[in-house]
């Protein structure tokens, strides 16, 4: 993480970006939190070839090694997390009732990165090259969600308005790491709260389809491996 923000840090400032306070600690948190996302969701479309001799041996369910997966990544975050301490000292920064907000927001990626998985992990089993479409797939989203740059930068400029509704409404993983950012720099959250109950309906409906589609498909996919 500290080496991806120095990255990230030097092409903000190569390319002579407006001036953002906080802006190492800014691209510190949605690098945590998107590495969270993108690990969880490679990691959970592998998980059934990946334990597959357990699956076959020990009678549990499979969802147990897809939650297994995701208790590793949150771990993960949790110690990475503590890399932001020293640089909210740095800024002075105080924590507020705010804070609350953060694990709500991850709880909520990790139940849309479990509804995507659930379909993810179904697919691998029957088409080999998914594992790598979902790694293609979250290099590319990395660019194109809020993570090194935040939404108060592209608002009213380099998105038309019309093309920026849009945007949010397809990509909810960018409302929450904007919940997660304001919420520890205690800064103005700068969008409407309709994306936020847009992006909650969107990861509920994503949890069911992927969870009724994986329960369905489990045990004929399990025969692939």
């Amino acid at each position: 993480p500290l080496a991806m923000t120095f990255t990230f840090l030097l092409i903000h400032e190569i390319l002579r970006s407006p001036a953002e306070p906080y802006r190492p600690l800014s691209i510190m948190i949605g690098i945590l939190h998107y590495s969270f996302f993108a690990m969880t969701f490679k990691r959970g479309t592998l998980f059934l070839e990946s334990n597959v001799r357990l699956i076959q041996k020990v009678s549990l369910p499979k969802e147990v090694f897809l939650l297994g997966n995701v208790g590793f990544t949150f771990m993960t975050l949790l110690l990475n997390t503590l890399a932001l301490i020293p640089l909210m000292i740095y800024y002075e920064l105080m924590p507020t009732y705010r804070l609350l907000l953060v694990p709500v927001a991850i709880f909520c990626i990790t139940i849309l990165v479990l509804g995507l998985s659930m379909f993810t992990s179904i697919l691998h089993a029957k088409l080999r090259d998914m594992g790598q479409i979902v790694n293609v797939f979250t290099k590319v989203a990395f660019y194109f969600t809020p993570v090194f740059y935040s939404l108060d930068m592209i608002i009213d400029s380099r998105i038309p308005a019309e093309y920026f509704h849009a945007y949010l409404i397809a990509n909810p993983l960018a409302v929450y790491l904007s919940i997660i950012r304001t919420s520890i720099l205690d800064t103005t959250f700068p969008i409407s709260t309709d994306y936020v109950i847009i992006a909650l309906v969107e990861t509920l409906v994503i949890y069911i389809l992927g969870s009724y589609y994986y329960h369905r498909k489990k045990d004929q996919a399990v025969k692939y491996l």
